[in-house]
């Protein structure tokens, strides 16, 4: 569980994107977890702030934690798990299961450049897994296959409680084909736009902090901000 590791030993491992999703989110929104892993954001979103979570994680070992996670932190009633992969399309699809944090869908192009054991999992759009209910935060971590994810969801995307996400974007995509303009393109042509967030001073700061990693979008910007202000000081212990 490398992620889970290094939360352990760090407080928080992605410590600005983390730090975002505790200061923007309440108790009345919905968070969606794509990519969930073991589920550390999923624990984050509605142990920490009380957010109800709808969580995908295709991958059997994977999911079981995030099931152990959810039941260990008593946020049954908060978190929906779901063992499910997210694309632009509902069907099946080859994935890899033996890469820790770095499995992904072997489709395509991306399946000469993704060695190891896979399995078939599950595959479905963001827009029928929610069926009409309105996110306010979404993280999307799938190694590459962000666009897919996104092109699934521009029912989501388009509702008016929808503030930000929280995408990786590291080079990935390159293995299905798809360039990291394109993504960016696809995220302004939905008015989303590229910030770096400083917890300590919890300041936006438009464009990317560095190359690869994680890049936080944002459509409202002053109703993001407000919450930034308004969010209660947390200590980690």
């Amino acid at each position: 569980m490398q992620g889970a590791t290094g939360n352990y030993y760090c407080g928080l491992l992605e410590y600005a994107d983390m730090s975002f999703l505790l200061d923007v989110l309440r108790p009345d929104d919905l968070f969606v977890d794509v990519g969930a892993n073991v589920g550390v954001y999923t624990v984050l979103a509605s142990g920490v702030c009380g957010a109800k979570t709808v969580a995908l994680e295709p991958v059997d070992k994977a999911f079981s934690r995030v099931e152990r996670h959810v039941e260990a932190n008593g946020l049954k009633e908060l978190v929906e798990a779901h063992k499910l992969a997210a694309g632009d399309a509902r069907g099946t699809a080859t994935m890899t299961v033996d890469s820790d944090t770095t499995n992904r869908l072997a489709t395509g192009s991306g399946a000469t450049s993704t060695p190891g054991s896979t399995a078939t999992v599950e595959i479905d759009t963001l827009d029928n897994v929610l069926n009409g209910r309105e996110a306010t935060l979404i993280k999307i971590d799938v190694e590459g296959w962000e666009l897919p994810v996104l092109r699934g969801a521009v029912e989501t995307l388009a509702a008016s409680s929808m503030l930000a996400l929280i995408i990786e974007v590291n080079g990935a995509s390159r293995c299905y084909g798809i360039s990291e303009q394109e993504l960016q393109t696809f995220m302004l042509d939905n008015d989303f736009h590229p910030y770096a967030y400083v917890p300590d001073s919890r300041q936006l700061i438009p464009g990317r902090s560095s190359p690869g990693g994680n890049v936080i979008f944002i459509r409202d910007k002053v109703a993001v901000d407000e919450r930034l202000v308004a969010a209660p000081d947390r200590a980690l212990r």
